[in-house]
């Protein structure tokens, strides 16, 4: 799994490897069956920003929606 800067799962690139299109994800705890021990879990939404750049030095870019 890769992430964009804002810490946004990565969903696709461009040509140039920037981030086009990412989908915002949420942690939850989780337990074992004992209790005892707890582990991270990734959990996708159904949020999603789509991404652009103003040419091919931009690597920054901006949100074109979400």
């Amino acid at each position: 799994m890769e992430f964009n800067a804002e810490g946004l799962l990565v969903l696709d690139r461009d040509l140039q490897g920037r981030c086009t299109r990412a989908r915002a994800v949420r942690y939850e705890l989780e337990r074992d069956p004992s209790g005892r021990s707890m582990r991270v879990k990734l959990v996708p939404t159904d949020s999603i920003r789509d991404y652009a750049y103003q040419g091919a030095n931009d690597w920054k870019g901006f949100i074109k929606s979400q």
